[in-house]
């Protein structure tokens, strides 16, 4: 339950950045496509992965954008598991000394 309201809140907020692109397209001041593409990765759809490949093939700076966050998703979930598997390890912490009795 908990994964799927996450999973909705998720889309909502990618499909209101989308719609926020498209407004603002035509405006000379803010642009519209970083709205998009950050729409466009945030939404879970069966056609994300053929537009992510299509803004990849068009953008260099897209490229960019999403190795790095990639590489950061990689370092968030490795940060994660190491803090979990030291979180189970009762002796982390233990500074004990060997009294010389």
């Amino acid at each position: 339950m908990k994964q799927a309201a996450k999973r909705l809140l998720k889309n909502l907020l990618g499909v209101f950045f989308i719609l926020v692109g498209i407004v603002f397209g035509p405006m000379p001041i803010v642009q519209g496509w970083p709205f998009i593409f950050l729409g466009v990765g945030m939404i879970e759809h069966p056609w994300k992965q053929a537009l992510h490949r299509r803004f990849a093939e068009k953008s260099r700076w897209y490229r960019r954008v999403s190795a790095m966050y990639l590489r950061t998703v990689r370092r968030m979930h490795h940060r994660r598991q190491t803090r979990r598997a030291a979180s189970r390890n009762p002796y982390r912490d233990a500074t004990t000394e060997v009294d010389p009795k």
